[in-house]
């Protein structure tokens, strides 16, 4: 049985709103906010987190026509955007004194029917649109990774989830299975990048290939063959 998953809040954190620059020995760097829906700004909450310290929260309204100003120490920081309606993204950002960068949010709707939205199979999750392959390519199709941004969601709102990526060949692709595990490792690499390439650390992505030794269809039809060719995601939790 499927269980579809809507957006949940994010686990509570001591948070505080970024008014003023940090007071201390290191002068402050600035960054620059902006969060659209479409051409228009957006009502977001950007919840900015480091290595050390609490997560501070940056209101985000929608009549700002400006970027907003946020000033921190120097470092490296993830900045996790919410917004009702909205799929939570997130983005990595390394700021310093010598420049000041703007970090852009293009907020996507969040899917509303049931068919849109993701489902769990115990712990594999489909989404409605899955990464297809071409024959003997790595790389997702072009157009077919848009369903990634579900997956985002889920983890940028509870930080205990893990990943493991399997991917899978038909088994006509490669001579030898050697070759067709190995293709369908860097199925499972390319997927895993795009998803850090979009802000997921990569400390909780695992990948695996499986060759063709788990076929999702029959072999004998190009169709069956095209079903083979994919990636599964299943969900780890954290201890």
């Amino acid at each position: 049985m499927t269980t579809p998953i809507s957006p949940t809040p994010p686990v509570a954190a001591p948070v505080k709103t970024v008014e003023a620059p940090e007071q201390g020995p290191v002068a402050p760097a600035k960054l620059l906010l902006k969060v659209l829906a479409g051409k228009r700004p957006a009502a977001a909450t950007v919840y900015v987190k480091s290595a050390t310290g609490a997560p501070q929260r940056v209101m985000v309204d929608r009549k700002a026509r400006n970027p907003v100003e946020v000033m921190l120490p120097p470092g490296e920081y993830r900045l996790d955007v919410l917004s009702q309606g909205y799929l939570a993204q997130t983005r990595k950002v390394t700021l310093s004194r010598e420049a000041v960068p703007t970090v852009s949010f293009a907020l996507v709707k969040a899917p509303v029917s049931k068919s849109q939205k993701v489902r769990l199979k115990k712990e594999v999750v489909e989404l409605p649109r899955m990464p297809r392959f071409a024959e003997k390519q790595a790389a997702p199709r072009k157009g077919t990774t848009a369903g990634l941004a579900l997956l985002m969601d889920m983890f940028v709102r509870d930080e205990k989830l893990r990943l493991r990526i399997e991917g899978h060949t038909d088994n006509r692709e490669r001579p030898a299975a050697a070759a067709r595990k190995a293709l369908s490792e860097a199925r499972a690499a390319a997927v895993a990048k795009a998803l850090v390439d979009a802000g997921l650390d990569a400390s909780r992505i695992e990948t695996v290939g499986l060759g063709d030794t788990r076929p999702k269809a029959p072999n004998l039809l190009p169709r069956g063959r095209e079903l083979n060719r994919r990636v599964e995601f299943v969900l780890l939790r954290k201890e």
